[in-house]
Parts: structure tokens; C-alpha cells; sequence
């Protein structure tokens, strides 16, 4: 699993995080039930999802108070780490996180022994 914390840009907007099932019949991911709503006065929202590494399983719909929209499904890219911002239609997302410090060796686990 992993967790995203969203940031809305702007709190007059609405969200909406509605899963995302796998349809055998046609191969494809198909939008499902809605898990998460939210209009005007949005809060920071903190997403646990992401079961699987190799199909995302939440559709993240944000849309601001001038009726623009931004879609996107939060995965991590297996080849570099990093959160992936390529699958976002609409608007941009900006991912704040410090890859560097949060791979510095300081900041590592030690190991059990």
C-alpha cells in the first residue's frame, strides 16, 4: 500500500477518489463506486491505496471552483520511485516529494542484527 497526502489548490473545488476494478470482459480498468467526496472547504485528504504495483486502483478527481478538471491515478513508477504525474489529464500536479533526503543514506532503516 502506499499513501498520498492531496493538497487541492483550491478549497472551493470538490474532490472525488472513486475506485478503480479490473473489467475481464473488455481488459480494461473501469471506474466503480465513489470512496471519497468532498465539495467546497476541502481539507488536505491523506489516500491509502495502491495494492497492486502494476495497475492503479483509484481514480483522483479534483476539479476547481472555475470548473476545471484534473484526473489522475497515484501509482509509484517501478523504474525510478518516483510518484508518476505522467497519467494526469487536465491540470498539472506537482509531487513535493524530497527524493534525494528520502534516499540519503541517513535516512535508511538500520538493519535488525
Amino acid at each position: 500500500m502506499e499513501l498520498y497526502l492531496l493538497l487541492p489548490s483550491d478549497i472551493h473545488g470538490s474532490i472525488t477518489v472513486s475506485e478503480l476494478v479490473f473489467d475481464e470482459a473488455t481488459a480494461t480498468m473501469k471506474e466503480d463506486k465513489v470512496l471519497y467526496e468532498q465539495n467546497d472547504n476541502l481539507r488536505p485528504v491523506l489516500l491509502k491505496c495502491s495494492r497492486s504495483e502494476i495497475m492503479p486502483d483509484v481514480l483522483v478527481r479534483l476539479t476547481d471552483s472555475s470548473g476545471d478538471m484534473l484526473e489522475w491515478s497515484p501509482c509509484i513508477s517501478s523504474e525510478s520511485g518516483n510518484v508518476v504525474t505522467a497519467n494526469v489529464t487536465g491540470k498539472t500536479i506537482h509531487d513535493f516529494t524530497d527524493y534525494d533526503s528520502l534516499m540519503h543514506p541517513d535516512n535508511m532503516p538500520q538493519a535488525a542484527g
